[in-house]
């Protein structure tokens, strides 16, 4: 097995988090995704939604530009077409689809899909340019540069929490030669600087692939308690300063949610062109069966509960209750 096979390769998602432009992604999770370092990332409901829109918006798409064919790849499967740099294998892009002109069958752009949340809309610009998030923006140069096209079109669909469809739009982003060469560089210098030796990434930021790293790393305490040393000291001030701040925010917040419980009163919640919905409702009512009561209704020995109880292994806590600033 060589290098590259060994671990996973630099993609359109990935790059974007080497910047630092994704806001789900940090450097460092990347890195040990890249290195396989961590489990892969489980399966959440807009990761679900957006496969489950995709073949809707690829049709919504093709239906409203019948000058393009819309094929997920140069073979005409239903695989997603693979890109890989010719200069560095270890560069790749899986678009979601590419775009033949009709009349020629010439090769001329490609298409990312995407479902959005309607609250982020605002984040998305004028229709028909290229003022979407920085993350989908870098995706689409990347994949522009590899497959050398000039353009690569957007469609996306915004949806409520429910998943019901409240607008479409497409947007169009021109190739920058420039822009996908200094990505390129970027991608480079990760690998060979981190990737391969093993080194990570400073920890400047964390997302939930790092938590998740941290915990199954360090899944027992196997070791007696110990005094800081001079370094862990300041990690822990660092520490006390940040929950200090996080609970003046906490209290701002809990007023800000009061007020606005107050002006939704009895009411199903509010709704917004500007800031999307919220909704302060019932939840549905629940049974819970007492099995306790159970037990002494029927007279159940204790032999017997304790053949029918099974020991679920503790997990770690963090408890920071014992901390407290030096005056």
């Amino acid at each position: 097995m060589n290098e590259i096979e060994k671990y996973e390769r630099i993609g359109g998602t990935t790059v974007s988090a080497i910047v630092g432009q994704n806001p789900w992604a940090t450097p460092h999770s990347a890195y040990l995704k890249l290195r396989h370092e961590v489990s892969p990332t489980p399966d959440n409901e807009s990761m679900a939604r957006g496969r489950e829109y995709e073949p809707i918006i690829a049709e919504v798409f093709a239906q409203g530009k019948p000058e393009y064919r819309v094929a997920h790849n140069r073979q005409g499967t239903d695989e997603p077409e693979l890109y890989v740099d010719e200069r560095y294998p270890f560069l790749i892009g899986h678009p979601d689809r590419l775009l033949y002109a009709k009349e020629s069958n010439e090769l001329v752009a490609g298409l990312e899909i995407k479902t959005s949340n309607l609250a982020n809309k605002r984040y998305w610009g004028e229709v028909g340019t290229d003022a979407i998030p920085t993350h989908y923006l870098i995706q689409c140069q990347w994949y522009a540069g590899l497959a050398k096209l000039p353009n690569w079109l957007v469609a996306v669909a915004f949806l409520d929490d429910r998943g019901v469809l409240h607008d479409y739009r497409e947007y169009n982003v021109v190739a920058d030669e420039e822009l996908f060469e200094a990505l390129v560089e970027s991608a480079v210098n990760f690998w060979n600087e981190h990737v391969l030796p093993g080194i990570p990434p400073e920890l400047e930021t964390i997302d939930e692939t790092t938590k998740r790293w941290v915990a199954q790393r360090f899944p027992r305490n196997v070791e007696p308690l110990e005094s800081a040393t001079p370094q862990e000291e300041q990690i822990m001030a660092r520490f006390l300063r940040r929950k200090e701040a996080l609970e003046a925010a906490q209290k701002e917040f809990e007023q800000a949610e009061t007020e606005l419980k107050l002006a939704i009163g009895d009411r199903e919640g509010l709704k917004s062109e500007t800031f999307g919905k919220v909704t302060w409702k019932n939840t549905k009512d629940s049974k819970r069966v007492d099995y306790h009561a159970i037990c002494d209704e029927l007279n159940v020995d204790s032999e017997t509960i304790e053949r029918f109880t099974k020991t679920i292994a503790g997990t770690r806590r963090f408890c920071s209750s014992g901390m407290r600033v030096r005056l």
